[in-house]
């Protein structure tokens, strides 16, 4: 069962600071389990070329340059996320909605930070989306009060921290 955010008996600040502090967390593990897996890889290939020869040895070897292509695009992209993340103040109480509010809707609460998609805090669920998402994009700007129509719904903004 959800509990509404203000039923939590901490200060929104510290639940801000404790969200941003999970949100590190989690990139900086898909950083470090990305890195991991490109290393598997690389000693992967390494064993297989010692062991393998002709045209299935071929095919091998591409498979896993197009699995380190697309893990490496992965990687740069939870780096990118990370150093975004970085550059917002997680001290920072916001009137209006911007990359760094949390918006507390009658739809649930958003942490507009970066694409990390769902986390808890205190059986509280926060949806963790990009500054640059559709839906944070149409409540920029707003304050408490204020409501948008996105994808046939209203959003109703409670409260902005």
């Amino acid at each position: 069962m959800k509990k509404p955010l203000h039923s939590i008996s901490i200060t929104p600040l510290v639940f801000k600071k404790h969200l941003y502090q999970e949100c590190s967390h989690i990139l900086d593990e898909r950083i470090s389990r990305g890195h991991q897996l490109l290393d598997d890889l690389k000693n992967d290939a390494q064993n297989d070329a010692k062991s393998s020869a002709g045209d299935k040895h071929e095919t091998a070897i591409s498979m896993m340059q197009l699995e380190q292509e697309k893990l490496n695009r992965q990687l740069h992209e939870y780096v990118k996320q990370k150093d975004a993340l970085e550059k917002l103040a997680p001290d920072t109480i916001h009137t209006r909605i911007m990359a760094g509010s949390i918006v507390v809707t009658n739809k649930g609460i958003f942490y507009l930070i970066t694409a990390i998609g769902k986390i808890q805090f205190n059986q509280t669920e926060v949806q963790c989306i990009s500054p640059q998402a559709p839906l944070a994009l149409a409540l920029a700007g707003k304050k408490s009060g204020d409501s948008i129509q996105f994808m046939n719904q209203t959003y109703e903004v409670l409260e902005i921290i």
